[in-house]
């Protein structure tokens, strides 16, 4: 055997291993870290439930079975090692399949276009793959090692990154769908911080996600503390996942009902009659309902009725720790044309503060100016929320 044949075979080795390792290193991580939140939503949904899913020994098994695909096409196909990474696309478009549910799951498997995609793409690469393969047979001269070179290890390096490409092109990587199921299996598992950390730097909230956030901050205590640092755009119904809602199997609306006391009737048809109609029945309702309501009332920014119901819980004469957006939203009640004053609200540092809210408005004349520098220093509070928050 010839110098030149042994140095070949070598090559031929090392563009097998090279190629071998990234693809393993990128489907486990892509398996693990980024969409093992995805496959497992996907294998309760189809399970109904009975099995759950181990993100590390999961990607292990499939990366496993991925790398048999790809064995299998290259015995098949016989591409030369210039294109040798060509026979990681079916493993790929697999890959990106197997990673792309999205929220219809819960409501059963339908043929999507990712279905369409994949059958595609599989069927134009077995046409076009003797094709190009014709266009790889040659060989290279012994001292042209820089070309040798970039024709093995960089055209496959680019084959890889499109093929990669392809992968994150199919699968889900929309990040509400992402934060949505994490907080369901954060839920599960009872960690609320983490529940409230997924997505918190976001202005991405679905309504599920908003309710999830409610739920973590009733769970942790913090429901008028925290509810206005996270993004509210559905005002009071923002708070309940809706019993008719069969998209949460990881996270049921039975456990927040059951939080709170007691299931909706027929006739509540929204979350403040819901809230109202237990809330005249302390025998059922627990102790979070109360948070609700007030909270309730203010995503609809209703403030005397909130007034209304923080009396009965708080007396301000008595110096009780108040949670931040209640003072907050008392503080505006303090400043309001009303009828007949419930409570009047003091605290000189809370009052410097709304001050300097106020002072922004003699400050920036153009109102989106404005809007974006009461964001930037008050976005999360009651105020900013009142001022500029969901529209009545």
């Amino acid at each position: 055997m010839s110098y030149s044949s042994i140095n070949r075979n070598k090559t031929v080795r090392s563009v097998i291993v090279v190629c071998g390792l990234v693809f393993v290193a990128f489907c486990f991580l892509f398996l693990w870290r980024m969409q093992g939140s995805i496959i497992s939503a996907g294998q309760y949904a189809f399970a109904h439930g009975q099995t759950s899913y181990n993100p590390i020994i999961g990607a292990c098994i499939t990366t496993f079975l991925l790398v048999l695909l790809q064995i299998g096409v290259q015995k098949m196909l016989h591409f030369t090692r210039q294109l040798y990474a060509l026979s990681y696309l079916p493993s790929c478009v697999v890959l990106g399949f197997y990673t792309s549910f999205g929220p219809s799951i819960y409501s059963g498997l339908n043929f999507s276009w990712t279905w369409i995609l994949m059958l595609v793409l599989l069927i134009v690469f077995c046409l076009l793959s003797k094709p190009i393969k014709r266009l790889a047979i040659f060989d290279f001269e012994e001292d042209d090692r820089n070309v040798e070179f970039w024709r093995q290890y960089g055209g496959n390096a680019i084959i890889l990154a499109v093929l990669f490409g392809i992968t994150a092109c199919i699968s889900n990587t929309n990040d509400e769908f992402h934060y949505d199921v994490n907080m369901q299996n954060y839920i599960v598992d009872g960690d609320m911080d983490a529940v409230l950390a997924e997505g918190s730097e976001s202005e991405v909230a679905n309504h599920d996600i908003t309710a999830m956030r409610a739920f973590a901050l009733s769970k942790k205590g913090e429901l008028g503390e925290r509810l206005f640092e996270y993004p509210q755009y559905y005002g009071s119904e923002g708070l309940l996942i809706s019993m008719a809602d069969t998209t949460h199997l990881l996270f049921s609306p039975l456990v927040q009902y059951r939080h709170l006391g007691a299931l909706p009737r027929r006739e509540h048809r929204t979350a403040i009659q819901y809230l109202e109609a237990l809330n005249r029945h302390p025998q059922q309702a627990k102790a979070p309902v109360k948070h609700y309501l007030m909270c309730a009332y203010l995503l609809d920014k209703d403030i005397e009725s909130f007034v209304s119901e923080f009396v009965k819980h708080y007396d301000v004469s008595k110096n009780h720790k108040i949670p931040k957006h209640y003072a907050e939203a008392l503080l505006l009640y303090k400043y309001m044309q009303v009828d007949s004053v419930q409570v009047v609200y003091n605290d000189n540092e809370m009052e410097s503060n709304y001050s300097d809210y106020r002072m922004l408005e003699k400050k920036y004349k153009n109102k989106t100016e404005l809007k974006n520098r009461c964001r930037e220093d008050f976005g999360k509070t009651y105020w900013w929320y009142y001022q500029y928050g969901k529209k009545d």
